[in-house]
Formats: structure tokens, sequence, C-alpha cells
């Protein structure tokens, strides 16, 4: 079994029934970014490979 320690949290909040978006926050640098659930599984997906972090742009 693999695991994955990403440094990256999901936060559901009331705005996401409103607007479809979430927001990501890193762990470490508190930074965060609001993302629309429909992307979700690629980014966290870029996020556990390595290709992406919350500092780049969208």
């Amino acid at each position: 079994m693999h695991r994955y320690h990403v440094a990256e949290r999901i936060t559901v909040g009331y705005e996401t029934k409103e607007n479809h978006t979430v927001t990501l926050r890193d762990r470490d640098s508190m930074k965060q970014v609001r993302v629309g659930v429909s992307g979700l599984p690629e980014i966290v997906w870029k996020l556990v490979a390595g290709t992406k972090t919350l500092a780049e742009p969208k």
C-alpha cells in the first residue's frame, strides 16, 4: 500500500453550496486558494504527484 503525505487541506464552507468552490490550504505556509469543485480531482492529483504547488497560479 502506498501512502502519500500531502500538506494541503480541503475546506468545505458555506460558499461551497452557493458557488461550488472549496478552499485548498497549505498546512505549512497557510497559503490558501479557492478552487472549483469540478477541478478538484485534477488539482489534488497534481499536488500528490508533486507537479503543482499552491504557490503556482491556477
